[in-house]
C-alpha cells in the first residue's frame, strides 16, 4: 500500500510528457520558479530594448509543465529548446511580447522578490515611464547587488520605448541601411528565434524591418559581411 501511494504521488506531480498535467497550476508557483531559476532578458537594438523572460532547467518535463500552464491560460511561449550539446543539456522556455509577455509580467510581479525590480523596470519601459538607458541601468544594479549574473553594460539610448519605435520607423522610412537597426546582437537573437520555430512576420513587426531585409542581413551576418551600424 505504501509503495502504491508513493508511485501515485510521483505520477501526479511529475506526469508523463504530453499529458498536459503538472505541478504548475497558479501564478504563485510559476512566479516562484521564475524568481529562482528564471531570467529577465534584454535584447538591444539601436533605438529600443526588447525584453523577454526565460525559464531554464536541466529537467525538461518541468519546463513542459510551465509551458502547459502558459498555453492553457492563453499565452504563446516558445517550444522548450536547448542549444547545449552537453551530456546533460540545459533546457529553456522563453516568452516574448507577442506571446503575452506584458500580461505575464504583471501577473507575476506581486509574487516576486529577487527579480522584482528587474520585472518592474521592464513594465515601466513598456509603459514609457523610463528610457532604454534607465532600463539597462536597473539591470546593471541587479548585477551589482548579486540579484543577476553577467556584466554591467553601458548604452546610449535616451528614448522611451515609444520614442525609440518612432525613431526606428523614421530611419527605415528614410531608406537607410537595415544595419542601422539590425545590429549583430539582434541578428543572433533573430536567428535563434527562427530556429525555435518563431514566425518571421511577427519578428519583423517587432523590429520594424521587412522580412526581406532580415533574411538578407542574416545571410551577410553569417558570412561575416554585415556592415557596422552608422
Amino acid at each position: 500500500m505504501a509503495q502504491f501511494l508513493i508511485v501515485s504521488v510521483l505520477e501526479r506531480t511529475f506526469p508523463v510528457e504530453g499529458q498536459g498535467l503538472g505541478p504548475y497550476t497558479t501564478w504563485q508557483q510559476v512566479s516562484g520558479y521564475f524568481d529562482g531559476d528564471g531570467t529577465p532578458m534584454l535584447t538591444l537594438t539601436m533605438y529600443t530594448v526588447i525584453p523577454s523572460i526565460d525559464w531554464a532547467d536541466s529537467y525538461k518535463l518541468q519546463l513542459d509543465s510551465v509551458r502547459s500552464f502558459l498555453l492553457k491560460n492563453g499565452f504563446r511561449p516558445t517550444r522548450t529548446y536547448t542549444s547545449d550539446h552537453k551530456e546533460k543539456p540545459v533546457w529553456h522556455l522563453r516568452l516574448y511580447e507577442r506571446g503575452g509577455l506584458v500580461e505575464a509580467l504583471n501577473l507575476m510581479l506581486p509574487h516576486l522578490f529577487k527579480k522584482y525590480l528587474q520585472v518592474r523596470a521592464c513594465l515601466d519601459y513598456f509603459e514609457n515611464r523610463i528610457t532604454g538607458e534607465q532600463l539597462v541601468e536597473a539591470f546593471n544594479e541587479a548585477t551589482r547587488t548579486g540579484a543577476r549574473s553577467g556584466l554591467v553594460k553601458a548604452i546610449s539610448m535616451p528614448y522611451t520605448r515609444e520614442q525609440g519605435h518612432l525613431q526606428a520607423r523614421s530611419i527605415v522610412a528614410k531608406g537607410r541601411h537595415a544595419a542601422d537597426v539590425l545590429t549583430p546582437q539582434v541578428l543572433d537573437e533573430i536567428a535563434t528565434r527562427r530556429l525555435r520555430g518563431e514566425n518571421l512576420r511577427e519578428i519583423s513587426f517587432e523590429f520594424h524591418v521587412s522580412r526581406t531585409s532580415i533574411r538578407r542581413a542574416i545571410l551577410r551576418h553569417r558570412s561575416g559581411g554585415i556592415s557596422t551600424p552608422r
